[in-house]
């Protein structure tokens, strides 16, 4: 019996089952119809069985296990069980009733200090400005008058039509006119300045950006009880309910992206050199058409025991390689723990 296959050693197994007596019934006829069955099995299981360029694998995912960096109450899930997710879509909630009240105080004491800045660079009252260029105005207008007559006043008194005091008083009073018009000028440059001192201004925009820098803190916590999908996938599962409590980092979404999908399959010493970095197979199973190419996208580097589920017949070598490949299309039709066979290019 070393001679037959698998299949025709299963088929006179079942011959070798039936009760003596019965066989005596059964007479040489039935007998050799059992063993022309047999033949053929081995014919058929000679044509479509698997060939020496296939092996068999299954499907692997790397889950993306969402959780949160702090603690707290499951508020809201807003994802079940084998939805599709984009990129950035909510996906659930912590309570954050905390982070918020301490988002809005940070936001308040920002107001503040933006207020204080504003008021220490608030330039004087628009209507004392409008006083003193007013003011200006008059005295310059006054100066030109007084500088006229000052030159009219002297020229006669060189006739002597004018007295030398009144030149002299003349020219006194456009002199006086002249101080007037700068102090106005200064009165009216620091009301149109800055009304604090410049150390108080610095010490305000100081304690403004410490304020924005708080209320950017506050929101950044506020933003954190809130988890987003990092990549279009599909929810695997969910673990936790509203109203569960989670600790730091613990799991509450699982999504597989399909750009996690692979497959994993094991060759021995024999077949690893089938292979290659980015070299490409052909993945068969139920559902999937003409197939699905696939590129390896690992190898291991050293052999190690074959995983006792995968022990059979005509697989008993011990010692096999790890082989991961990436399928190229169609991921959709692939899923986690379905077997499949890998069909290698000759």
């Amino acid at each position: 019996m070393g001679t037959l296959s698998g299949t025709a050693f299963f088929v006179w197994h079942l011959l070798e089952r039936i009760p003596a007596g019965a066989r005596v019934v059964m007479g040489n006829a039935m007998k050799s119809a059992f063993l022309t069955a047999a033949v053929v099995l081995m014919m058929l299981s000679g044509c479509d069985g698997r060939s020496e360029r296939e092996v068999q694998g299954y499907v692997e995912g790397d889950f993306v296990r969402i959780s949160l960096p702090s603690s707290g109450v499951v508020e809201s899930v807003r994802v079940n069980r084998g939805d599709r997710v984009s990129k950035g879509d909510l996906l659930f909630t912590l309570d954050s009733e905390r982070e918020a009240s301490a988002l809005s105080m940070a936001e308040a004491e920002l107001a503040v200090a933006e207020a204080e800045l504003d008021n220490l660079r608030a330039s004087g009252r628009s209507d004392e400005i409008r006083v003193l260029e007013a003011e200006i105005n008059e005295l310059k207008a006054h100066l030109a008058y007084a500088s006229a007559s000052h030159r009219r006043k002297r020229g006669l008194s060189r006739e002597g039509g004018a007295s030398v005091d009144e030149v002299d008083r003349l020219q006194s009073e456009e002199q006086i006119t002249r101080a007037k018009i700068r102090a106005a000028e200064s009165r009216l440059r620091l009301a149109q300045n800055s009304i604090g001192r410049d150390g108080e201004i610095e010490a305000a925009r100081q304690t403004r950006e410490y304020r924005s820098a708080a209320m950017r803190e506050a929101a950044a916590k506020l933003a954190l009880r809130r988890a987003v999908a990092p990549a279009d996938a599909v929810v695997n599962d969910v673990i936790y309910r509203p109203g569960e409590t989670v600790s730091a980092g613990q799991t509450v979404v699982e999504l597989l992206p399909p750009e996690n999908v692979k497959v994993r399959f094991f060759l021995s010493p024999e077949q690893v050199g089938w292979v290659a970095a980015e070299s490409e197979v052909l993945l068969q199973c139920v559902g999937c058409g003409e197939g699905i190419e696939a590129r390896v996208s690992y190898i291991a580097p050293r052999a190690s025991y074959r995983p006792p589920i995968l022990y059979s017949r005509n697989q008993s070598e011990k010692l096999v390689f790890l082989v991961e490949a990436i399928p190229q299309s169609s991921v959709e039709r692939l899923h986690p723990g379905q077997p499949l066979t890998v069909v290698f290019p000759r």
